[in-house]
């Protein structure tokens, strides 16, 4: 969803009478301190929080044991959110550094900073749509979902949704032009860069028909088709819950396993939802702007006043937007077990040597290792060793031929003289040794 924007026109603050005046002055002074707290203070908090966060959310789901359709839809979110905050920073560093003097950065700012930051922008707001149906059709259409929702054609949808959104953001690289002003001081002349609009962007189907096109395909369908499928997953959700209920009433046996598959699509389900419903709130006040802004401009009852309201609302709600794109990894470790295990193996140093089994390999790992036909075991010492001290309170199984006449609890070859665990059980399978990790 673009930016809105956060500036008012020059010549906004001029009035017909002295009510408006003292009305406009009031606004300008609400305006200055809005963009105080918000751009000065607030913003770049949420920027530091939501650039550390969404980065430890690609280094967590791209482990090997994090893959799944779903993972890869929220690792590329999270980088262009990465990317949406990143650029977002580059735009606000007006409120710190005086920048209207930097033909460079106005340029960029124009050219480049503001398409891509909206092009960021629109890519996550797709993605989101993207993953809310995936789910809706492996939750509500599990038969289907097997066959639609795999990892393989995720790539394809996220290598579509990326294309299109950043094909249908092209026109906006060319809707602005850097316009250089020369403005009197007492210490002489200085040059100030403003952008203004190109002769594509005075055109009638690019002022009206793009911008409205933008505005449907990215703000408006989306929020609709979230809150359908939303509302039919947390209509889901609930049937499920009731479901169980009624299973765990009527002593229906299920196995460990089962059990805990379900638990765990259930907690994804709802944090897929919890994330769909924070973007709503997030975004809706935007979308709602962006409607009475475009209704304003149409009935030509842009006054100075409502100029300012607008441009005060836009600090606000384009803080919202921002927070959006910052707090996923909040709810990601809220509702994701394996994501928090996950996130405490590669951040949390002090928690590796006390790590248990299931945060040390993940579900159903298995290691296999190949005996050579001399007898001679192929696991090195420190892994024997590593093994043994992980797995020392799980139930391992060891498959260690028998050859040369050596003892049944002797390793063979190069480990003479060492004994195996008598809680390891012995069983040939084909010359291999094999360490079942269950």
């Amino acid at each position: 969803m673009p930016l809105n924007s956060t500036e008012a026109p020059p010549g906004a603050a001029a009035a017909d009478d002295d009510p408006m005046r003292m009305r406009v002055a009031e606004l300008t002074s609400q305006l200055e301190l809005t963009r105080f707290v918000v751009m000065r203070l607030l913003v770049p908090l949420v920027l530091a929080v939501g650039v550390t966060g969404n980065v430890m959310n690609i280094a967590v789901l791209t482990r090997r044991w994090m893959r799944s359709s779903t993972n890869y839809y929220l690792t590329i979110l999270a980088v262009y959110d990465v990317l949406y905050l990143i650029f977002v920073f580059t735009l606000i560093v007006k409120h710190y550094v005086d920048v209207t003097g930097l033909k460079w950065y106005n340029y960029y700012k124009y050219h480049f900073g503001i398409p891509a930051t909206n092009t960021c922008s629109n890519t996550a707001v797709w993605l989101t749509l993207t993953f809310t149906v995936e789910r809706y059709i492996g939750v509500c259409h599990p038969m289907k979902g097997k066959a639609l929702c795999t990892p393989q054609r995720a790539k394809y949808v996220i290598l579509v949704v990326c294309t299109a959104s950043a094909i249908l953001t092209i026109p906006d690289f060319f809707a602005k032009r850097v316009r250089s002003e020369v403005v009197a001081t007492p210490d002489g002349n200085l040059t100030l860069y403003r952008g203004a609009r190109t002769d594509l962007a005075n055109m009638a189907s690019f002022s009206v028909g793009y911008n409205y096109l933008i505005q449907v395909l990215f703000t408006f369908m989306p929020l609709i088709l979230l809150l359908v499928f939303n509302s039919l997953l947390i209509r889901a959700v609930m049937l499920a819950s009731r479901q169980r209920h009624a299973m765990a009433n009527m002593n229906v046996v299920r196995s460990e396993r089962q059990e805990r598959h379900s638990r765990d699509q259930h907690r994804i389900t709802v944090m897929l939802i919890t994330v769909v419903i924070v973007f709503l709130i997030c975004q809706s006040p935007q979308a709602i702007q962006n409607i009475l802004l475009a209704y304003y401009s149409h009935k030509g009852a842009i006054t100075p006043v409502n100029t300012r309201l607008f441009t005060i609302t836009a600090n606000v709600f384009n803080l919202f937007v921002i927070i959006n794109a910052s707090v996923n990894f909040i709810l990601y470790s809220a509702f994701s077990t394996k994501f928090r295990r996950t996130f405490s193996r590669l951040f949390c140093r002090c928690l590796k040597q006390q790590r248990g089994p299931d945060i040390l390999f993940s579900e159903a790992a298995t290691a296999v290792t190949t005996v050579p036909p001399n007898g001679h075991h192929s696991v090195d010492d420190s892994r024997l060793h590593l093994l043994h001290a992980a797995r020392s309170k799980s139930h391992v199984t060891y498959n260690w031929p028998r050859s040369g006449g050596q003892s049944a609890n002797s390793l063979p070859g190069r480990y003479p003289g060492r004994h195996r665990p008598t809680d390891y059980s012995n069983t040939r399978q084909n010359g291999q040794s094999v360490v079942s990790c269950l």
